[in-house]
């Protein structure tokens, strides 16, 4: 029967495996490591469709860790589309033309301690190859992912609630195409050529994870830009003008970004005259960032709402988009 298993996957008990292979690596450690005996719980699922298998996943995590606090985003790490992703992401190099970090890699952290623990296995070169600046989370992931989507309200939710709300908005994208045998679901991806992707076809996650690293440079950029604003409206900022370079900048290829590694780059070389008034990204965003501390204050006041509660709600997307239009920013 064994020999007819296929697709194993630990669920729980990442900790002991790390465990035993340090301990394999260690002199004197590796001696008795042969009479180290683990208890471990096999459990067989059926040959089902993606979405039953890991939702059967999801639910065995969550169930065997009843006795810890376990977050919800934790108990995604084992899904298929993340595990697809991260593996893109290793498949994409930086490239030449963007100078130093050239060649280096952005790793996707879909579970916690992953990149640490992988870092500790393979050692001083396998770091250089992949700088810890250049690693992006799935709390990182699921924040840009809102906000290039037109949900900077959402990300504005923040923790669990950011990336509640993106699994939300992808899991409908998960379709699988009935006339295809292999059940290999299609349709999550986003940038580039994916967007125009049915069910029926199979979605470039390579190309997805260059648009997300592109999505995650400009907000590294906008953190600098409102690094000297105070409180909620920082955080607002951010992800609201994020949301708004998104719809502005998209069809001049977002991807370009990647190429360059460099928001400022890519502004540059956007068509002489397009924005007379803003001749820097930088100029850009800051005029984009008032415009939202405006609408947002605005809001605030007429509602007697907090800012940052102002901000969570759908309601304060479109009022942003309608000023921002205006003033011919997008």
């Amino acid at each position: 029967c064994s020999s007819d298993l296929e697709g194993a996957q630990i669920v729980n008990g990442g900790q002991t495996t790390a465990a035993l292979y340090h301990a394999s690596q260690d002199p004197l450690a590796s001696q008795n490591i042969s009479d180290v005996r683990v208890f471990a719980k096999i459990t067989v699922l059926p040959d089902e469709d993606e979405d039953a298998r890991e939702s059967a996943i999801a639910k065995i995590a969550r169930y065997a860790n009843s006795q810890n606090s376990i977050k919800s985003s934790d108990l995604e790490s084992n899904w298929g589309y993340f595990r697809d992703l991260a593996q893109a992401a290793e498949n994409c190099p930086v490239p030449e033309e963007a100078g130093l970090n050239a060649d280096t890699i952005w790793f996707f952290e879909r579970s916690r301690g992953r990149f640490a623990e992988t870092k500790q296995i393979n050692g001083p070169d396998w770091l250089a190859r992949h700088p810890e600046v250049q690693v992006v989370d799935k709390t990182l992931l699921a924040d840009v992912m809102n906000c290039v989507t037109e949900r900077p309200f959402d990300a504005q939710k923040g923790g669990e609630g950011l990336i509640k709300n993106y699994l939300k908005w992808l899991r409908p994208r998960n379709k699988v195409d009935g006339r295809h045998k292999d059940q290999t679901p299609r349709g999550f991806a986003f940038f580039g050529d994916n967007q125009f992707h049915g069910h029926a076809d199979h979605d470039d996650l390579e190309q997805e994870w260059q648009g997300v690293v592109a999505s995650v440079i400009v907000r590294r950029a906008l953190e600098k830009i409102f690094e000297g604003t105070e409180g909620w409206m920082r955080t607002i900022q951010i992800r609201y003008v994020l949301a708004l370079a998104y719809r502005t900048f998209s069809k001049d290829d977002w991807l370009a970004i990647w190429a360059s590694q460099d928001v400022e780059s890519f502004y540059r070389g956007l068509l002489a005259g397009r924005f007379r008034e803003q001749k820097t990204f930088a100029e850009w965003g800051r005029a984009a960032g008032d415009i939202v501390e405006q609408r947002i204050k605005k809001m605030s006041r007429d509602s007697g709402t907090a800012i940052n509660d102002v901000a969570k709600q759908r309601a304060a997307w479109q009022p942003v988009l309608d000023a921002a239009r205006r003033k011919g920013l997008i």
